[in-house]
């Protein structure tokens, strides 16, 4: 698969890893490697034009800390964005890059097991009782 983002050229060094896999998520692209999400892109609108940075919760203080420029997602504050507006996006995005390439453990997540069809469809029902509305985590470019 090629990745379609305009920037690609970003998760090159990942896409070297042994098993890496790169994969189209919610219209982005992404890539997989040890086992975790480690780098999303996005080409859409504010907030949705530049690097997610997928770190665990616990994690998020240290690289925040390490990287200010890292902003927690306004609609999906479990990963980190680098913004592509900041006029350092290029070489902090690729630092970061370099970092995860070198197998730093503070970055990428391990997704959640994939549900069979029946569970997600047995899911879904059991979210429609819910009185409040779901927050979609699509990107309005995407919706």
């Amino acid at each position: 698969m090629t990745l379609k983002s305009e920037y690609a050229w970003l998760a090159e060094p990942l896409l070297r890893i042994e098993g890496a896999l790169p994969r189209r998520f919610f219209g982005c692209d992404s890539v997989y490697a040890r086992g975790k999400l480690l780098l999303v892109l996005s080409d859409g609108e504010e907030p949705w034009k530049g690097a997610f940075f997928p770190v665990e919760r616990p994690n998020h203080a240290e690289v925040l800390a390490r990287w200010p420029a890292l902003t927690e997602h306004p609609v999906l504050p479990k990963w980190l964005y680098l913004s592509a507006a900041d006029e350092r996006f290029e070489m902090l995005a690729r630092e970061l890059v370099r970092e995860i390439e070198r197998g730093n453990p503070l970055f990428g997540v391990v997704p959640d097991p994939k549900k069979s069809r029946r569970k997600r469809a047995a899911g879904s029902d059991a979210r429609k009782s819910v009185t409040e509305a779901p927050r979609s985590i699509i990107p309005p470019h995407l919706r």
